[in-house]
């Protein structure tokens, strides 16, 4: 299915609405953003509508509080693959603040004159979030409670709980369309493994929260790298990028020198591996050294 354009008119009609609302479509798979609002920007802070689109497509949750990112995309990719209303409780920092907005989301679908289906999903700021103590009688401090108590019961199945990043099967639903996008520009698509050495001691030595504090930190890093949707947690402290062979070099060493950085210099060593249409040998040797469920993952990749 193409991505589908508003007439001129309309799209200006949305864009200058004072309501914080957007319009999203599901496109290959995959959920992108054709209309934001006025008040929708304004939610986000000071900012011009360009830099929206494009934080949209490139990085979805950026300032959504990292303990809501997870339930808020499952529910939202719930939405919009399989219909239905969409309603979710969630944290947006506040732009130039250290604290967050209870943000209401509703969702409905709207059909085209074509019979398009798309998602309409309207944000209401209810407020500043309390921490404990504060605001206990706030029906949507309490909401969010439930949804946040529910969310370390149940895990999603569109994105991973701990760093938001698409969950190992959806990541790969994604891989599918994103490599015949590649193909398409003339680049060869490429698989890039990732994962740290030693986070076994290091979660001995720091403590698992600070373990789960360097993990969250070097998915915020890929993201910034390789966008939201191209990057995966499949388990613990193994990661996977999908992205294109020209200029990877160069990416590897940025993320090399930033993951120097991380977590207050508390950080790892990091193994990238890499594996690209070209590397089939390559990957008999992960086959007999490595995680089958890795093996199996890239073979799958790189025969289709």
């Amino acid at each position: 299915m193409d991505r589908y354009v508003f007439p001129p008119q309309e799209q200006s009609l949305i864009e200058n609405m004072k309501v914080p609302f957007a319009v999203f479509q599901l496109v290959e798979k995959r959920i992108v953003t054709l209309a934001v609002s006025q008040g929708f920007c304004n939610l986000l802070g000071p900012t011009d509508k360009p830099t929206v689109y494009a934080a949209m497509d490139r990085d979805t949750f950026k300032n959504v509080h990292p303990d809501d990112i997870a339930r808020l995309g499952n529910a939202v990719a719930q939405f919009m693959r399989y219909g239905g209303r969409l309603e979710c409780v969630y944290r947006l920092k506040k732009h130039g603040e250290s604290g967050y907005l209870i943000i209401h989301a509703f969702g409905e679908h709207i059909y085209t004159d074509t019979g398009i289906r798309l998602g309409q999903i309207w944000f209401a700021d209810e407020g500043t979030y309390g921490e404990d103590g504060e605001r206990r009688g706030s029906q949507l401090n309490q909401s969010l409670s439930n949804a946040l108590h529910e969310n370390s019961i149940v895990r999603t199945s569109y994105y991973d709980y701990l760093t938001g990043l698409p969950s190992m099967t959806y990541f790969f639903e994604l891989a599918e369309t994103g490599k015949e996008m590649i193909r398409a520009k003339g680049e060869n698509p490429v698989l890039m493994y990732m994962d740290f050495s030693g986070m076994r001691f290091y979660n001995s030595r720091h403590g698992f929260a600070e373990g789960d504090k360097l993990l969250r930190s070097f998915a915020r890093g890929i993201i910034k790298l390789f966008g939201d949707e191209k990057c995966s947690r499949f388990s613990a402290d193994h990661f996977v990028v999908q992205t294109e062979e020209r200029g990877l070099d160069e990416k590897i060493q940025q993320l090399f020198s930033e993951c120097q950085g991380l977590n207050e210099g508390k950080t790892l060593p990091l193994h990238i591996g890499v594996y690209t249409l070209n590397l089939l040998k390559e990957f008999f040797v992960n086959l007999i050294h490595s995680d089958w469920l890795y093996a199996k993952s890239i073979l799958c990749y790189l025969v289709n």
